[in-house]
């Protein structure tokens, strides 16, 4: 009796740390073998992270309104945390009618989440001043995520100066319409594309170095699911599933704090979800 019980109990420790080390790739096999609408639960399940990668890789774009001239350039690095609400946590699945967790969800049901309220990711930014009112922004940034696994986020992107058209030069008004593209790999089976265009307006405070900015975006990204490319599912894939992610406006406000060529600055945004960035840039 006593070693039947012993036995129960190290399956369910093994079933235990098992789930907990699980990450997503795992989590999708498990959907593709288990679910008999594979392809809907799999776009149910992931399609919190399809809103979130796109908020974050539209946050934090710009910190100044004005266009950096040729051949000045900004360097800095940014940090996002995307605040997810209840609704990213869980779905009702249309062939049972149950509340089941998202990937974000509790580690109950079949298949569970991660438990995650936040979704927080740095990236690395590079500013480039052209010619003809241009400003070249390049991005990048790299992790090793116990739920995604080894993550690379690629983006680059133009912004335009619309001070000299618009606003009179008595004004500590900048105006810039901006525009970028992201691209995220997580290894072979997973990737996503994300559009931002971004109307940006940042008034400047003369007696005391700060700014006070703020932003209206139109955000469009996708994510992208390989089953095919999930390992151990070799001709059991039922191919890529594509998940709609934020297809809509969002509102962006902030500050800037400048000392001499260094700028600490910070973004709240809402749309789907919240999020707030806080970054720190170097002129030269």
């Amino acid at each position: 009796m006593v070693l039947k019980r012993i036995i129960i109990f190290l399956i369910i420790i093994l079933g235990v740390n098992q789930s907990l080390s699980q990450n997503l790739e795992d989590r999708l096999v498990d959907i593709i073998q288990s679910s008999v609408n594979q392809g809907d639960y799999i776009k149910n399940y992931v399609q919190p992270l399809a809103l979130s990668l796109g908020i974050v890789t539209g946050s934090g774009l710009y910190h100044h309104g004005a266009v950096l001239e040729f051949p000045h350039f900004r360097l800095g690095v940014g940090y996002t945390v995307v605040h997810l609400p209840e609704k990213a946590r869980f779905f009702f699945d249309p062939a049972t009618g149950q509340k089941t967790p998202t990937i974000f969800g509790d580690k109950s049901g079949t298949i569970p989440g991660f438990d995650k309220c936040h979704l927080p990711i740095w990236i690395i930014q590079g500013n480039i001043g052209l010619l003809n009112n241009l400003e070249l922004n390049l991005r990048y940034s790299y992790l090793d995520d116990s739920m995604m696994g080894k993550v690379s986020i690629l983006g680059g992107g133009m912004k335009y100066g619309l001070s000299e058209l618009f606003i009179p030069k008595s004004l500590p008004l900048n105006l810039s319409v901006q525009a970028a593209y992201h691209y995220l790999l997580a290894k072979e089976y997973l990737a996503s594309g994300s559009f931002n265009m971004n109307l940006n307006s940042v008034y400047k405070i003369r007696i005391i170095p700060l700014s006070l900015t703020a932003a209206i975006a139109l955000n469009n990204s996708t994510l992208i699911v390989r089953t095919d490319e999930l390992k151990n599912i070799n001709d059991h894939g039922i191919g890529e599933i594509s998940v709609t992610g934020e297809n809509g406006v969002r509102y962006h406000f902030g500050m800037n704090i400048d000392i001499w060529k260094v700028t600490l600055s910070s973004d709240f945004s809402f749309g789907t979800y919240q999020a707030l960035f806080i970054g720190l840039t170097a002129g030269f």
